[in-house]
């Protein structure tokens, strides 16, 4: 599933709940493009259990 097939709920009001809604959207966002890009650079070699 793409990055761009998500979608961030509103954010809430300012103060400690939106520091943790950013918090919590920017970490997604990093692991997400950090697993398409293990995906897409894996060794077709590896058998499957390795992959």
């Amino acid at each position: 599933m793409a990055i761009s097939d998500h979608h961030l709920a509103s954010p809430p009001p300012a103060g400690r709940a939106r520091d943790l809604w950013l918090q919590h959207a920017a970490g997604f966002i990093l692991f997400e493009d950090i697993r398409n890009h293990a995906r897409e650079n894996i060794d077709e070699r590896l058998d499957a259990r390795t992959k």
